[in-house]
């Protein structure tokens, strides 16, 4: 039996006469029952919806059935399905959602609407969300209309629904009697006969919104000023404002103040957000754009983050994206409220920080992964000691190049001027080349009686390679004594370190140096050594330093004293994947011993006979499986012959040369991969 029915929905009074229901789709389980509602609000306008009820039961006018599968009494659907399609006339902002049900039984609770983008006919990344009460009074009907807070712009399809991984129970569970509904599976349920039909409805506006500019860049800089560092969260808005050009990228600022150490600008406490815009003013007043007034965030909790990037995505699109996170730093430590300078981002008011060692900083790049649906293009950590192997291994697979510090940030932090004067003639620049003028330019603010470092690193298969060559590095130390070895012990004593007591980072490069420079120590010491310097040359895109000359891009955990380890390191994923460091510079031998197998070093070794008049024999080793290419080039740098390009196993290989191939004279054989390249000399007689 069809039944037909009409649904006004009046529009709020400051909506212009374009705006719309879209559309409002009605989900159904169990008995049919329809009951008919005008819903009311302030309006100046009335709009109809027609529709007529059937298969799968949605109204319409234009609306792309929703993705249920019934089976009779009995139904079963995944929960990326939870919401309902919409494809609008032409580009427009949504304004509100309509959710709506009709039960046969009460029900009140708690749950998540979401607005969403299409991706691949089903939803994909969250354009906005807004937890509410939906109440549904017995035998009755409830529509509700949710205004969003500020209007998400759409170009094409969208979904908008709920999401039961966010609820406490299934949102479509408003029939009390199944308890047991709050038990099921969250990848798939199914349900009896409730009596109950859903509904999902959008309100938007065909407005003069013109599509935003396709920009290379937008920077997003997340500014924890809740802290005495106040004042120069100040001064560092001001310097965006006089180095920005707004017809070139886009930046945007979530600032967080305290009372007591500035006053400027109002003196207002709270967390904002501002679209920076051009001030040349040297008054230290910020006069860009402000967008939310967020009351008091807490911005040591990594929610506060997330939500920043998401509403800096939704609302300021780029190609690329970096983040910046701004406050007080101090390497993997997971940190505590005793000593809130441990960790990332501490927040004194609310006295919390985003820790390393506990996951928090992985979890919070793991969803601003999430949110972009792929890695950020740069993270920038202008924080004190963040430049450490621990750091980079926690969020290599959320980021493509990172910038921070061996040592302390003085509290000026990045001449954000510089950077963004640099940016308006460069605004296509790429990731690399941004991460690599922030170190220049930073390096250049300071003057010959500083001490700063900054290094970018890239976050690929070659931070990858690195942390296996220290963990070989580690296991060929053990092997050689560990910390009870006087040479090891000399090497690190004269290491380049930071932190000052218990001296707990080390340069590992400058380490890794001075132990390949020990005549006492094994030779597969010294070569895996060597790898491990040539990985760092690698991974390392670029670096700088004032009066730290032994700086080389990365530090990593290694006080002095055994007694002064915090055995917080043991939390790391670094510690947990790749132990043999944390082995060492613990003391522990346990499990290794003179025939522990080593993984095989990256070498390429002098080939054999050399100099050669018939053939020569080309030997390489790899420590994993990989790509490669081994070629022959002459003095002129000329490719004259390659002898392999492809995958390549781990392990040793030889490759035989016939001497006659080539002419007599001088060549280089190079054997190269994506993260590190070796070069041997061929001489070729006749």
């Amino acid at each position: 039996m069809r039944k037909t029915f009409w649904i006004i929905l009046f529009i709020f009074c400051c909506f212009s006469t374009e705006a719309s229901v879209i559309s409002l789709s009605r989900r159904q389980t169990g008995k049919q029952k329809l009951v008919g509602y005008n819903y009311k609000r302030s309006m100046t306008k009335p709009f109809v919806v027609k529709g007529t009820k059937n298969p799968p039961d949605t109204l319409m006018p234009d609306l792309a059935p929703p993705f249920y599968c019934w089976d009779g009494d009995y139904a079963s659907y995944r929960m990326e399905y939870e919401a309902t399609q919409f494809i609008p006339e032409r580009p427009c902002s949504v304004m509100a959602i309509i959710n709506g049900v009709i039960s046969d039984t009460a029900a009140s609770k708690r749950c998540s609407l979401f607005v969403w983008r299409d991706s691949s006919n089903k939803p994909g990344t969250r354009l906005f969300i807004m937890d509410t009460l939906v109440v549904a009074d017995s035998a009755g009907v409830f529509f509700g209309t949710y205004p969003l807070s500020a209007p998400v712009y759409v170009t094409g399809p969208f979904w908008v629904g709920d999401y039961e991984g966010d609820s406490l129970m299934p949102t479509t569970a408003f029939d009390s009697v199944r308890s047991l509904l709050s038990a099921f599976s969250i990848d798939s349920f199914g349900w009896n006969e409730d009596n109950v039909d859903y509904f999902h409805g959008a309100i938007v506006k065909y407005d003069t919104f013109t599509i935003p500019i396709d920009k290379k860049w937008t920077i997003l800089v997340f500014i924890n000023g809740d802290n005495d560092l106040e004042s120069f969260a100040i001064e560092d808005i001001n310097e965006m404002e006089e180095g920005i050009d707004t017809s070139k990228y886009t930046v945007v600022v979530e600032v967080d103040r305290i009372p007591g150490y500035d006053s400027s600008n109002g003196n207002w406490t709270t967390t904002r957000r501002y679209l920076i815009t051009p001030d040349n003013n040297t008054d230290n007043i910020i006069r860009s754009e402000l967008k939310a007034d967020l009351g008091e965030v807490n911005m040591g909790n990594q929610t506060a983050i997330v939500d920043f990037v998401r509403w800096s995505v939704q609302n300021y699109p780029a190609d690329n994206y970096a983040l910046v996170i701004w406050n007080h730093g101090n390497g993997w430590y997971k940190g505590s409220k005793r000593s809130p300078l441990k960790g990332i981002s501490s927040d004194e008011t609310d006295g919390d920080y985003i820790g390393v060692a506990n996951g928090e900083y992985a979890l919070t790049m793991d969803s601003v992964k999430n949110i972009m649906e792929k890695r950020l293009e740069l993270l920038a950590n202008d924080a004190c000691c963040m430049g450490m192997q621990e750091v980079a291994y926690e969020i290599q697979n959320y980021a493509d190049y990172v910038v921070f510090s061996e040592y302390t940030v003085p509290a000026e932090g990045y001449p954000y001027d510089e950077i963004l004067k640099w940016l308006n003639d460069n605004y296509s620049a790429t990731p690399e080349e941004l991460a690599n003028i922030m170190v220049d330019k930073y390096i250049a603010s300071y003057s010959a009686g500083d001490h700063v470092t900054l290094s970018s690193i890239a976050l690929n298969e070659k931070i990858s390679h690195l942390s296996e060559c220290i963990n070989n590095f580690a296991i060929a130390l053990i092997q050689a004594g560990g910390r009870s070895n006087i040479d090891i012990d000399s090497a690190r004593l004269g290491t380049e370190e930071y932190l000052g007591y218990p001296n707990a980072h080390i340069d590992i490069y400058d380490f890794a140096a001075r132990i390949k420079g020990k005549l006492g120590l094994p030779t597969s010491v010294k070569n895996w050594a060597d790898s491990v310097m040539s990985a760092i040359d690698s991974a390392v895109t670029r670096k700088g330093q004032i009066n730290s000359d032994g700086s080389h891009g990365i530090a990593i955990y290694y006080p002095y004293h055994i007694s002064d380890i915090d055995t917080t390191y043991k939390q790391l994923s670094f510690a947990k994947d790749l132990p043999k460091w944390w082995d060492f510079i613990n003391g522990d031998t346990i499990g290794i011993t003179e025939n522990t197998k080593l993984s095989c070093n990256f070498a390429l070794f002098v080939p054999t006979p050399n100099p050669a008049s018939v053939y020569t024999s080309i030997r390489y080793s790899i420590p994993n499986k990989t790509n490669i290419s081994l070629r022959v080039f002459d003095l002129t740098g000329r490719l004259v012959k390659t002898l392999y390009s492809g995958e390549q196993i781990a392990g040793t290989h030889n490759v035989s040369l016939k001497s006659s191939e080539l002419s007599k004279g001088i060549y280089f054989v190079t054997l190269q991969t994506n993260y590190v390249t070796k070069t041997q000399k061929l001489t070729i007689l006749r």
